[in-house]
């Protein structure tokens, strides 16, 4: 069952909150879009789509002509066809303030806005004009991780369009199938009731299930859409309400930067268990995309609970939720309500009588989650007969603490993020 689709209706593209900010984006310069048609030419997939090339015919003429900057001398492989590009391609564009590879057989690329380097891995912040938007990924292939910054505003301005302003958004289908899409009084009125909690039964929780899924809960699936829902908007508009501020530009900054430390922080994790993986293994530079790829499951729920543990377990769990209620075909999302759910649920209900399940859900808030989720990691570590998550990476919470630390997105580089988000919102 497909419950939602993840895209803005044109009516909440045109509210006044999304219209300012529309006013501040700049154009990327003449200069920027040249470089990214060059990068764009000169890189291809092979034919069975397992790996890319530069074709360093055109590359080198590109770099005598000056168009992209090197700021390295070296000497340029002979091939015509280099293999993955090299990290020669990569230093180029990265000198010429571009970030540009080849992932899953299309070209993604943008203005680079940031160079950063945490546990020794490099994480580049950029905002990509091409290729689908995914708002993080560990490269195991460069030992990279890319964020995207124009996927992370098109995430922070719809949910702040959607809380703050009760403006309708893609969301608000989960609100249930009574809403209206221009009913801002209903939507406030829904959020409401699954953030003041405090106070609610177990008969007034099952009702606001209800509203949610638009019938009673008489199956097991109306069941679980309807709590699954709760979660999500109910983490939504924690995660939105405790980056508040009374200026919409800062509150859009605040979420904004809360998502890129989530982001970073959960490749992190996935990065320091492949690599502790791949040493205990003795896994060959060769095979490092194939174990990546065998083990993809193991290291995704390792990094969502870690995120959810060190970093921000709100976000998380919401993006969580709406990946398994989206029904997309997905084998992570499925593995996690397999083995991670189940505890996560066991953990929060722990310290509610068995009559008070559902409540003890909708009053769930990120102190009790991170508490969970750290001991749901070890848990599962355990299982695999591995130490506490602490010991088996003993200085990743010095890591994430950097992370928490550090400020992604800017006002500076706010403009040129904009205009890359509009851009591709329509395209």
């Amino acid at each position: 069952m497909t419950v939602y689709s993840k895209r803005g209706s044109t009516d909440a593209r045109s509210d006044t909150f999304r219209a300012r900010l529309r006013s501040l984006g700049q154009p990327i310069p003449d200069s920027l879009v040249a470089r990214l048609d060059f990068a764009r030419s000169v890189c291809s997939a092979f034919p069975d789509q397992s790996s890319w090339y530069v074709d360093m015919d055109k590359f080198r003429e590109t770099i005598n002509s000056g168009l992209i900057q090197l700021a390295r001398s070296g000497i340029y492989p002979d091939k015509t066809s280099f293999l993955n590009g090299g990290n020669l391609f990569g230093e180029a564009l990265s000198d010429s303030g571009l970030f540009g590879l080849v992932h899953n057989s299309a070209f993604t690329g943008g203005p680079l806005l940031g160079k950063y380097e945490f546990n020794g891995v490099p994480v580049n912040l950029a905002a990509l004009t091409d290729g689908p938007m995914v708002i993080g990924l560990y490269d195991a292939g460069s030992s990279l991780i890319l964020v995207d910054a124009a996927a992370i505003l098109d995430t922070a301005v719809c949910r702040l369009n959607f809380i703050r302003y009760h403006e309708p958004e893609y969301l608000s289908v989960l609100l249930g199938k009574t809403s209206s899409a221009s009913s801002k009084e209903l939507i406030g009125k829904r959020l409401s009731s699954l953030v003041d909690t405090a106070t609610i039964d177990e008969s007034q929780a099952y009702l606001i299930l209800e509203q949610l899924v638009g019938q009673k809960l008489e199956t097991e699936s109306a069941f679980i859409i309807g709590l699954y829902s709760a979660i999500t908007l109910r983490s939504i508009a924690l995660f939105v309400n405790y980056t508040y501020d009374p200026d919409e530009l800062v509150h859009t900054l605040n979420l904004c930067n809360a998502i890129a430390r989530s982001t970073v922080i959960l490749q992190s994790a996935i990065q320091s268990e492949f690599s502790r993986m791949v040493r205990a293994n003795h896994i060959s530079p060769n095979g490092l995309g194939d174990y990546f790829t065998r083990h993809y499951n193991w290291l995704v729920l390792v990094g969502w609970f870690a995120d959810m543990a060190y970093g921000d377990p709100l976000y998380r769990m919401a993006s969580i939720c709406e990946l398994i209620l989206s029904d997309a075909d997905n084998g992570t999302a499925a593995h996690f309500r397999q083995y991670g759910l189940p505890h996560i649920g066991r953990g929060i209900t722990r310290a509610y009588p068995e009559d008070q399940a559902v409540t003890s859900f909708l009053q769930i808030d990120a102190n009790r989650l991170r508490e969970v989720a750290k001991n749901v990691l070890d848990d599962i570590l355990e299982h695999a007969g591995l130490p506490p998550f602490g010991v088996l990476h003993p200085d990743i919470e010095s890591v994430f603490r950097k992370i928490q630390n550090t400020t992604f997105i800017n006002q500076d580089t706010l403009p040129t993020i904009v205009w890359v988000m509009c851009g591709r919102e329509y395209s």
